[in-house]
């Protein structure tokens, strides 16, 4: 068995990660009451994908294929988001994390 690839990730992919986790961790009202709830939904949300990197890490063929996109780059759905990424030797490189719901047609 080979042994599990390393994420690497865009400086893209980082500010598509970060703006997610602002999105969850950020009440949309600055008086809310629910910051707790907040906090703990944005570690959850950090611990479920880092599963899902160590998923794909270990399995770099599970995405589809998305050459139509950009040549060699791959995709996995995760929760409401699309994770782009390359396979390069034993590295995966993740070129961004997008909304699901996202138009494709727009540049990635």
């Amino acid at each position: 068995m080979t042994p599990p690839g390393e994420l690497q990730f865009t400086f893209l992919a980082c500010d598509d990660l970060a703006s997610i986790w602002d999105s969850i961790a950020l009440p949309s009202d600055m008086w809310s009451t629910r910051h707790a709830a907040n906090v703990a939904a944005t570690k959850a949300f950090v611990r479920e994908f880092k599963a899902h990197g160590e998923l794909l890490a270990a399995n770099p063929e599970v995405g589809r294929e998305r050459n139509e996109l950009l040549f060699g780059m791959r995709s996995l759905v995760f929760q409401n988001f699309t994770i782009f990424y390359r396979v390069r030797g034993s590295s995966i490189v993740v070129l961004r994390v997008l909304r699901s719901s996202r138009d494709l047609d727009a540049p990635i």
